[in-house]
């Protein structure tokens, strides 16, 4: 599940006034049972001015390390859809469960700085905020006002059909200032997330 902040100033969104996005891109691909990844092919880009976003869904709750994606482009023309574990793994006769994950691409024109990065989140490193848990990471210095921030992520969650397949699925992403940027977690959370964070700065 994609999560993504964008603040309004003035009646724009992050800064950007009309004619700030390019291009967009999106489709529907299906990823079988027996795949960690699908490469998609996508119209030429900039990846430096992209963000890239992911929403997965199937019938079947064998948890979400199946049913979780990093969406993320590898090249100019290629978007990658990827997960911790696959089907098969569980039982190579699984090949009625594909999962379907929407996927969009925006391109932007007036863009002055793109970060992305991973982490991989253990949930007894978290920190307590009281109504949440958080990690921190550290990015170079944006001007807050002028960003969108978004998250995808891959999960080792593998029970299903209980509370822990919800609670894995609760993240979030906050741009807390100009050198911090904030993934919030469940504190029911038992697994490690991987998570995929992307900050795109506007001039």
């Amino acid at each position: 599940m994609p999560i993504i902040d964008i603040r309004t100033h003035g009646g724009k969104y992050a800064g950007i006034g009309a004619g700030g996005i390019k291009s967009i891109q999106r489709g529907l691909s299906i990823v079988s049972y027996d795949k960690y990844t699908l490469d998609v092919t996508i119209s030429n880009v900039d990846p430096n001015k992209c963000l890239v976003f992911a929403w997965c869904v199937t019938d079947y709750s064998y948890g979400q390390r199946y049913n979780a994606f990093q969406a993320y482009l590898t090249s100019a023309t290629n978007l990658r859809l990827d997960r911790h574990s696959r089907p098969y793994d569980q039982n190579t006769s699984y090949s009625w469960y594909n999962v379907a994950v929407s996927w969009i691409v925006i391109e932007f024109t007036n863009v002055k700085s793109k970060q992305e990065g991973t982490v991989s989140i253990v949930p007894s490193a978290i920190s307590d905020a009281g109504d949440y848990h958080y990690w921190n990471v550290s990015i170079s210095s944006v001007n807050p006002s002028k960003c969108i921030v978004a998250l995808t992520y891959k999960s080792t969650e593998q029970m299903g059909n209980d509370a822990s397949t919800y609670w894995s699925a609760m993240n979030g992403i906050y741009l807390l200032n100009n050198t911090t940027l904030q993934i919030l977690v469940s504190s029911s959370q038992n697994y490690t997330q991987h998570y995929r964070w992307q900050v795109l700065e506007f001039n």
